[in-house]
């Protein structure tokens, strides 16, 4: 498994973005979040960001506000 210094730096498409960093966070790197275009991005509890979101679903990503963990244990990531 490769390690990025920034979402930026990742050379292959991106599907799914999961947030797990408070919104003041998200906010600083939302330009590069979403010049990645990823199809989707999940704001995990406590990683809400609606003004992400906003710009997100501006662009056509979807965005989902639950837990990945939970996601992924019950099938519906």
């Amino acid at each position: 498994m490769a390690v990025y210094p920034s979402i930026k730096d990742i050379p292959e498409a991106i599907d799914t973005v999961s947030m797990y960093v408070a919104a003041d966070i998200s906010t600083g790197i939302a330009a590069d979040i979403l010049g990645k275009k990823p199809k989707r991005i999940i704001f995990n509890p406590g990683a809400e960001n609606p003004d992400l979101e906003q710009k997100a679903l501006a662009q056509g990503v979807i965005t989902i506000n639950d837990c990945t963990l939970v996601m992924l244990r019950t099938s519906t990531f």
